[in-house]
């Protein structure tokens, strides 16, 4: 028994080791100036290991930043902003990086609500949206205690007041604990990888072209069809792409 429990620590532990190695000569190349390497490093520690995923995606970003290769840039920045979209060095690489690219939209504005809610949705985490949900409904069920069984009526009215308050505000949380969760699993975007390709007017080669789309645009992922794909724009404009030419965020 001893003896199963020690080659599963071990195992463990080489595995972190191993992981974390990936990582630091990822850091390690990038401070010698090798991005090359450092690319190739932090690429496998994302493909094999969970943790540090911002770190890494961030860090890879300014790898292909630095070779010049700002749709890749751009795209890891995307992901890292996914995990923690009020990042501020980062939101500022991401700027950057969006200076270096072709296409250039004028973004069509954001219904305020819809902003707010975005806001409100990427202030934390899904761990710690996760903690406050269940805090407030064991507030809330204390509390509805308190009213079903208060030995005084000021105590039951208190405890109705605030359990369901708590109620409903447990259930806000719970609904902003599942779209904060759907945005980081599917957010439903996408970054164009092909040097320049083509915007369809349907999903069909021979169809009409609307205009040219270059590398690092960021797109939104609507309908698909096949091997092609309803997309939207930051301008608002609509259209179909092959889906090689993009890459999922």
């Amino acid at each position: 028994m001893r003896l199963i429990l020690f080659s599963f620590c071990f195992l463990i532990a080489a595995s972190c080791f191993g992981s974390g190695n990936f990582f630091v000569k990822g850091n390690q190349a990038f401070q010698a100036k090798d991005y090359a390497a450092a690319i190739d490093a932090y690429e496998i520690h994302l493909e094999k290991y969970d943790f540090s995923r911002f770190e890494s995606f961030h860090n890879l970003g300014n790898a292909y930043y630095r070779v010049g290769n700002y749709s890749k840039a751009i795209l890891n920045y995307e992901r890292a902003l996914l995990i923690q979209p009020n990042h501020k060095h980062l939101q500022h690489n991401l700027k950057v990086a969006n200076t270096k690219i072709e296409d250039q939209f004028s973004e069509v504005a954001i219904f305020f609500l819809v902003k707010w809610w975005q806001n409100w949705r990427n202030l934390f985490s899904v761990n710690i949206w996760s903690f406050l949900t269940i805090l407030m409904a064991i507030i809330s069920a204390v509390a509805l205690g308190f009213w079903k069984l208060g030995s005084s009526r000021k105590r039951r009215k208190t405890g109705f007041l605030v359990g369901f308050s708590a109620f409903a505000l447990s259930f806000l949380l719970l609904i902003t604990t599942w779209q904060r969760n759907e945005n980081l699993k599917n957010p439903n975007t996408a970054i164009i990888m092909q040097t320049e390709t083509e915007l369809k007017t349907a999903s069909d080669e021979n169809s009409p072209t609307i205009f040219m789309l270059h590398s690092g645009t960021k797109i939104r992922l609507l309908d698909d069809l096949g091997n092609w794909q309803k997309v939207y724009l930051p301008n608002g404009d609509l259209g179909w792409l092959e889906k090689e030419s993009f890459e999922q965020i």
